[in-house]
């Protein structure tokens, strides 16, 4: 496979086409010599079911990587539709991001308060890919909230619309 072949789509073409792709909102955290740390990730995914494993990509240059490289565990807060000043505050490159946020120590780990899903993660491997890192991660412990997701798409925060789409409409495969 050549991953050097030269690409005909520029950094702002792709940046464009990927804000059409809706994506949930989070907030990966760690702690390392007591020291809380976290940032807020678009890109995250299910990998699998056995284990219960996902998988997130974080960029070179962010700061919490080698963090979570050193203590080898994460939380993964899926943000709720209420929780866009987190996903703001998370995203910026204060010093102290914990400072008057609600959150508790979950296995010694941030979680953050109103979340839709927590998820504690043991790191199994880290791989780079271009200008990311893909943190492969199985889940130790998961909890969920009621509440809808926050979502990303096309440049701004969302959320789920209410109404709901009849099981009729749905085609099987």
């Amino acid at each position: 496979m050549n991953t050097d072949a030269p690409t005909q789509v520029s950094a702002n073409e792709f940046r464009q086409a990927m804000s059409t792709v809706c994506s949930p909102v989070s907030i990966v955290t760690t702690s390392l010599a007591g020291h809380h740390h976290g940032t807020t990730v678009s890109a995250f995914m299910s990998l699998s079911l056995e284990p219960p494993a996902v998988l997130i990509s974080l960029s070179t240059s962010s700061s919490i990587l080698p963090m979570v490289k050193m203590s080898g565990v994460l939380g993964l807060n899926v943000l709720g539709a209420e929780q866009a000043h987190l996903a703001k505050h998370f995203a910026t490159k204060s010093p102290d991001k914990f400072a008057g946020i609600e959150y508790r120590l979950d296995g010694g780990l941030p979680r953050l308060a109103g979340s839709t899903l927590w998820a504690r993660c043991r790191v199994t491997s880290v791989v780079q890919a271009y200008d990311h890192d893909l943190v492969y991660a199985v889940l130790e412990d998961v909890a969920t909230e009621d509440v809808d997701p926050l979502l990303y798409f096309r440049h701004r925060f969302t959320q789920p619309l209410t109404a709901q789409v009849p099981s009729t409409a749905l085609v099987s495969a």
